[in-house]
């Protein structure tokens, strides 16, 4: 990583933090809350998504048509074995 990426990186991190108007002791403050808001964001974001659905788009259609197909062919080897006896 160079020096400029570095920066640039520094930079992002404390944007919603700190701007050109902000005082040394505001810096100070700020510079400490900066880490901590960062991991209780962090944690907020992975709870949100361990804890979300994910939908499965499909094709119900041909879903229940395979089940239905199935249902059949398995109904039909019983009849057959049955009659067979």
């Amino acid at each position: 990583m160079s020096t400029t990426q570095r920066s640039e990186s520094m930079n992002a991190f404390f944007d919603p933090y700190i701007n050109s108007m902000t005082c040394l002791q505001q810096f100070v403050h700020q510079y400490d809350n900066a880490p901590q808001h960062k991991a209780e964001l962090e944690c907020e974001e992975d709870f949100v998504s361990l804890n979300a659905i994910i939908l499965i788009a499909h094709n119900l259609a041909l879903k229940d048509s395979f089940k239905n197909n199935t249902l059949m062919q398995n109904l039909t080897k019983s009849n057959l074995s049955s009659e067979g006896r």
